[in-house]
């Protein structure tokens, strides 16, 4: 595989904070074949080992998850409301492109939100 296509498959699988099950699945599917041993713990850390014949060591380090929403509420008129998962400016949130994953579907939305003149 491509690095470039690599990247694209890692950086648009699902894994947000908590959820990031399909990103180490994939992780591992790339580094089984390289690795020496791989280790998971009960928090979903993923390691792997090449064993060298010399005596430095070399640490490649990442994060799977990403920034990510949880639906907290559904109303009578359909609006989702949401809270987060992991650290995200807010600021930057309205207008963005949002993936909803559900348990049979995703869909690809448009976050919305009041303006701040609006009162609650």
């Amino acid at each position: 595989m491509e690095t470039v296509e690599l990247l694209r498959t890692l950086s648009e699988a699902f894994g947000p904070s908590g959820f990031e099950d399909e990103v180490r699945a994939l992780v591992r599917e790339k580094v089984e074949p390289l690795a020496d041993r791989i280790e998971e713990d009960p928090l979903g850390n993923l390691t792997a080992w090449r064993e060298g014949k010399g005596e430095r060591v070399v640490l490649l380090d990442a994060h799977t998850d990403e920034v990510g929403l949880i639906v907290s509420h559904v109303d009578e008129k359909g609006f989702v409301r949401f809270a987060p998962l992991g650290g995200w400016d807010g600021r930057l949130f309205p207008g963005s492109r949002l993936t909803l994953r559900g348990r049979v579907a995703r869909s690809r939305p448009r976050s919305a939100s009041r303006p701040p003149h609006h009162e609650a």
